[in-house]
């Protein structure tokens, strides 16, 4: 199972769409997959204390998906130098539980597979 994590800030009036980010992150694997969708609609990235994200670290912990997708990788957090310990907790739990994150960048059409 596939989880696709969205994530917009309402006070970035021009960034991508919530649902933008779902489409493009969807375009990328086989229509036979399965997918859940987290989302978080104006949290800010500087903490990880949203419903949203949370709900997708618990499916991490329950097994139920087993790769991560996301448009770009700040939508999980913002700058990893300044917010490292939410950057330390995501990877540990993704480690611990053998996920993948897979961030897509949609400028340079590249995979970045991270663990």
């Amino acid at each position: 199972m596939v989880g696709i994590y969205a994530r917009q800030s309402l006070d970035k009036k021009d960034s991508i769409s919530i649902e933008s980010q779902i489409d493009l992150c969807r375009q990328n694997f086989d229509d036979s997959d399965s997918y859940l969708v987290f989302q978080d609609r104006g949290y800010s990235g500087k903490n990880i204390e949203r419903p949203g994200f949370q709900s997708m670290m618990d499916a991490v912990r329950e097994g139920r998906i087993e790769k991560i997708v996301v448009y770009k990788l700040d939508r999980l957090s913002r700058n990893m130098l300044i917010y490292g310990q939410s950057w330390i907790i995501i990877m540990y739990s993704l480690h611990r539980y053998g996920n993948l994150l897979i961030h897509l960048h949609l400028w340079e059409k590249q995979w970045f597979l991270l663990f």
